[in-house]
């Protein structure tokens, strides 16, 4: 699994915001399962083949209302 940092994801988001991201993620060609964790400010995915580009990813964050910061 890939860990990476959302600048905007703490304890105080909301599960709707929450299941936003998941959502716009699980959205992104090859990825099979989306945990977050707002404690750490990350999420990480499972996916099938090659690890989807970093510029899909941030687009797909911005998209759910997220700031994609950096890969952990």
């Amino acid at each position: 699994m890939s860990n990476y940092k959302l600048a905007n994801l703490t304890f105080e988001t909301s599960k709707k915001d929450q299941d936003k991201l998941q959502a716009a993620l699980k959205r992104v060609q090859g990825i099979m399962r989306v945990t977050l964790n707002p404690g750490r400010g990350e999420f990480s995915f499972k996916h099938t083949g090659m690890e989807p580009n970093m510029n899909v990813l941030k687009e797909a964050c911005t998209g759910a209302g997220f700031q994609l910061s950096r890969k952990s």
